[in-house]
């Protein structure tokens, strides 16, 4: 008898086929299963090993043994032709068809089913080289300190203590302090210290724990050469919490003495020294709940910072806090109305410049609710370059300049704002989002698209960034690239707005119209400056005025953006376009 006969009449084919099949279905499910449960990768390495190394066995012991009723049994030379082994050839051609055709079945599935949107590809954030922040010597980032407390209950005071030390260190000059939004990345992530030092292009970086329990503080901080991690400087220190204010100056020195560069004066007494501990602790509880801007958050942070000045009534910090919670619950959440939430708003902010006329963060709070809702430009101006005197190098106050200064069409000096922003905030994705629409509005579009990919690379999933991008490349001529990108955009007004446009452009009439007619019905009432957008980049003029004219009954936000759209500025030759900027107070430009 040949070979491959015996090999047909002991089964070593058939299992050999069946092995295979099996063994694809195994390495399948395990690659769902893996994921599923955040497997290393080398465990399914490990199991196609062993599926390998098994095959040669598998062979080995299908000559050796046959499938009988019986269970296996050592093989003797029994008749192919009987029925128990015509039995067991029929279960196994039976079971390698059964696979076969699950096998075959998910194939087509994976090739036929569309796939699910995934967000886009998008390269390491990276800035245009003349954006982007490389480290000096005289730079440090301060990460937020861990909470060690017992009951992990003071994570707000540890990340009070973090923000406390930025604005100490803050004051010396020749020291480039990294801002709370790009140092708060890190919090609560065990990274490699030398690749953060890179990420936020410092040479330094200050850490630290806080372990509170009553009225006692156990606080460590240590100076770490981000180049390669070695210690400049470490301390520990027992204080009761009556000592915070001291022991902040006192770190202060201390690595100001290690980086041999000479701490300024505290600053105004009135904001930190003469502080009421208790005041301060619920000031530090408002601002963690600020922060978080969700409905819930704001209940807390209002109730904080209301607490905070019924027991420290002359705690100008308190009353700003006060303000953006009045403003946020406005804006972000819809609590409060336009004209109650700004109303509360500029009482607090004004109560805290009769406190503290030298507090920068109360000039540009007052700012902002002078340009967002009053469009009072003047006045916005004269408050938030009063910020800037007192402050220049606040990344939160740049921003709120260069976006004060894009509003108002003085491009040049907004780019070099945002410019400065970034320096002292790498990270703050809202700085490299503003900044690529300056860029859009002038024409340098490759820019404004590596900005935008930069601002996906931060944040993946964020609302209202992958628009961006389209839009970016729409302004190359990209269409149908632009298309691909729309279709990852989570928030579904903004879809709506860069599908409108972008299958207009694309010639798709059909598809144009769809979209548009979505965001008029679903968005006409929080959206009619973007509408008027639409309307005017399809040419269609009365449409976009109409909109416009929507948008100034409705005290739309957007028309403060009228001189940095592309879209709108395509209706500058309309007389009616100057009328709108005349009555919202904004310069003719270009």
């Amino acid at each position: 008898m040949s070979v491959f006969a015996e090999l047909k009449r002991r089964n070593v084919a058939r299992i050999a086929v069946l092995y295979v099949v099996t063994s694809w279905a195994i390495l399948r499910s395990a690659g769902v299963l893996f994921g599923v449960l955040d497997v290393p990768t080398w465990a399914g390495k490990l199991v196609l090993v062993l599926l390998v190394l098994g095959f040669p066995v598998a062979l080995v012991l299908s000559w050796i043994y046959e499938i009988t009723p019986d269970g296996l049994r050592r093989f003797e030379g029994a008749q192919a032709s009987g029925s128990a082994a015509a039995a067991t050839r029929r279960k196994l051609d039976i079971a390698i068809g059964v696979l076969a055709a699950i096998a075959i079945g998910t194939i087509a599935v994976d090739r036929l089913m569309p796939e699910r949107a995934a967000p886009v590809a998008v390269p390491a954030p990276a800035a245009p080289a003349q954006d982007r922040v490389t480290a000096d010597a005289r730079s440090i980032a301060v990460l937020p300190f861990m909470d060690m407390s017992q009951s992990r209950d003071q994570e707000y005071f540890a990340d009070g203590l973090s923000e406390e030390l930025m604005t100490v260190l803050a004051r010396i000059e020749d020291l480039r302090v990294v801002g709370r939004t790009s140092s708060f990345q890190y919090k609560g992530r065990d990274e490699d210290l030398r690749a953060i030092g890179e990420s936020l292009g410092v040479a330094h970086l200050l850490e630290g724990s806080v372990r509170k329990s009553g009225d006692s503080l156990r606080i460590t901080a240590q100076l770490i050469r981000a180049a390669d991690g070695s210690q400049l400087w470490s301390e520990i220190y027992d204080r009761k919490v009556d000592d915070i204010f001291v022991l902040q100056d006192e770190i202060a020195a201390a690595v100001a003495g290690a980086l041999k560069v000479r701490l300024a004066v505290p600053g105004p007494a009135g904001t930190r020294a003469e502080r009421d501990i208790e005041a301060y602790t619920r000031y530090l509880q408002g601002r963690y709940q600020l922060e978080l801007r969700s409905r819930e958050s704001l209940d807390l942070a209002l109730a904080h910072f209301k607490a905070a000045i019924e027991l420290e009534p002359r705690d100008a910090l308190a009353w700003v806090g006060l303000s953006e919670t009045y403003t946020s619950r406005a804006s972000y959440t819809s609590q409060l109305s336009l004209d109650e939430g700004y109303r509360l708003g500029r009482e607090a902010v004004e109560r805290a410049l009769a406190l503290d006329p030298a507090l920068a963060h109360a000039h540009a709070a007052l700012g902002y609710i002078q340009a967002v809702y009053d469009w009072n430009w003047p006045a916005a101006d004269a408050s938030i370059e009063r910020a800037i005197q007192l402050a220049p190098r606040d990344p939160d106050i740049l921003m709120k300049a260069a976006l004060q200064d894009q509003t108002m069409g003085r491009f040049e000096r907004s780019i070099a704002r945002y410019r400065q922003a970034i320096g002292f905030d790498p990270l703050r994705a809202a700085l490299s989002y503003n900044l690529s629409r300056v860029y859009l509005v002038r024409g340098q579009d490759r820019d404004a698209e590596a900005l935008a990919r930069r601002v996906i690379g931060m944040m993946p999933s964020g609302a209202g960034l992958y628009v961006l991008l389209a839009e970016t490349l729409l302004a190359q001529g990209r269409a149908d690239e632009a298309a691909g990108v729309i279709a990852h955009e989570s928030d579904p007004l903004w879809k709506s707005y860069g599908e409108a446009m972008i299958e207009f452009a694309r010639g798709r009439q059909a598809p144009a119209d769809a979209a548009l007619e979505a965001l008029v019905a679903g968005y006409g009432t929080v959206a009619a400056y973007q509408i008027s957008e639409v309307y005017a980049f399809r040419g269609e003029r009365d449409e976009a005025f109409t909109w416009l004219e929507r948008a100034f009954r409705q005290r739309d936000g957007g028309l403060a953006e009228m001189l940095t759209s592309r879209h709108v500025a395509l209706l500058k030759s309309d007389p009616r376009y100057r009328a709108m900027l005349a009555r919202l107070g904004l310069p003719e430009t270009g």
